[in-house]
């Protein structure tokens, strides 16, 4: 178009349709080939699998919140210190808004939110009646 080519307008014109026509056809039917010449891994469909219902109620019957105060007997400590019976996981730690996956190098603060799975309610309980 620069160097005055008869018909560069036409040209150019051309040349962006197929290269569009192209691309939109390559593009659309690139998932289609892919899973006809069986190239997709279904990794992914294992991983964003729903949970059933009968598992979620089991997980928020062992759920527990506890919030360690400035007086417990826990702030300070490390996880593995702690001595928590048996069955009993400390799954997340909320501290200031901020989400810890702990370990058992983990201290505890006061003012921690202590989010727990355990096995045996009742048997927390006493554990956690016994440090007060």
């Amino acid at each position: 178009m620069v160097a005055d080519v008869p018909h560069a307008d036409t040209i150019f014109n051309l040349i962006f349709f197929i290269v569009l026509v192209s691309v939109l056809i390559q593009g659309s039917s690139l998932n289609l080939m892919a899973k006809l010449l069986r190239l997709i891994d279904n990794k992914e469909d294992l991983i964003n699998e729903k949970s059933d219902t009968e598992e979620l109620e089991y997980f928020e019957d062992q759920m527990l919140k506890l919030k360690i105060t400035e007086y417990s007997s826990l702030a300070g400590k490390k996880i593995s210190e702690v001595g928590f019976p048996e069955g009993t996981l400390i799954t997340l730690i909320n501290r200031e808004g901020d989400y810890i996956h702990p370990n058992g190098k983990t201290e505890i603060y006061s003012d921690d939110k202590l989010l727990i799975m355990c096995k045996d309610k009742i048997k927390f309980f006493k554990y956690i009646e016994q440090l007060h």
